[in-house]
C-alpha cells in the first residue's frame, strides 16, 4: 500500500484561495484603521491649536493673523512636524494642518473653522468652503460632520 506524503495540488490551491479571500477583506479594513489613527493625531493637534486660538480671541476680541499667533503661542509652521504632519497654520478663525502623507487620497490642508456664536466659540471640520470636507468626513470621529 502506498503512503500519502504531503498535500495534493488541489488542497494547496484551496488553502491559497481561502487566504486570498480573507485578505481581500482584511487589507482594506487595516488601511482604514491606519487612516483613522492618522486623523486622530491631526485632530489632537488641531484641538491644541484651537485652544490657543480661542484664548487669543478671548483676550484680544479678534482672531489672530498667522504672525501674531506664532509669536503669541511660540510656534512656527513646522513646530509640530512629524511623520504624519508637515506643517500647521492658524490664520483668522481657521486652524489648518497639512498632512505629510497621502493617506487620505489627497494632499491638501485639513481645515478646522472656528465661529463665535455670541460668547460661545464652536468649531467644525465640515466647512463647506474647505476643499477636503467631503473626503475627510469618513476619517473624522463620529459626530464631527
Amino acid at each position: 500500500m502506498m503512503r500519502h506524503n504531503g498535500f495534493s495540488l488541489i488542497e494547496v490551491m484551496v488553502v491559497i484561495s481561502i487566504i486570498g479571500i480573507l485578505s481581500s477583506f482584511a487589507i482594506p479594513a487595516y488601511q482604514s484603521y491606519v487612516s483613522k489613527s492618522r486623523m486622530s493625531e491631526i485632530v489632537l493637534l488641531t484641538n491644541e491649536l484651537t485652544k490657543k486660538s480661542q484664548l487669543y480671541y478671548t483676550l484680544n476680541r479678534r482672531w489672530p493673523l498667522e504672525p501674531e499667533f506664532q509669536a503669541y503661542a511660540n510656534v512656527t509652521r513646522t513646530t509640530y512636524s512629524n511623520d504624519i504632519i508637515e506643517q500647521t497654520n492658524v490664520h483668522g478663525n481657521r486652524v489648518q494642518v497639512l498632512p505629510r502623507t497621502s493617506a487620505f487620497g489627497h494632499r491638501s490642508w485639513i481645515v478646522y473653522t472656528l465661529t463665535d456664536n455670541g460668547g460661545s466659540i464652536t468649531g467644525s471640520y465640515c466647512d463647506p468652503s474647505a476643499p477636503t470636507a467631503a473626503e475627510l468626513a469618513k476619517y473624522l470621529p463620529d459626530g464631527e460632520c
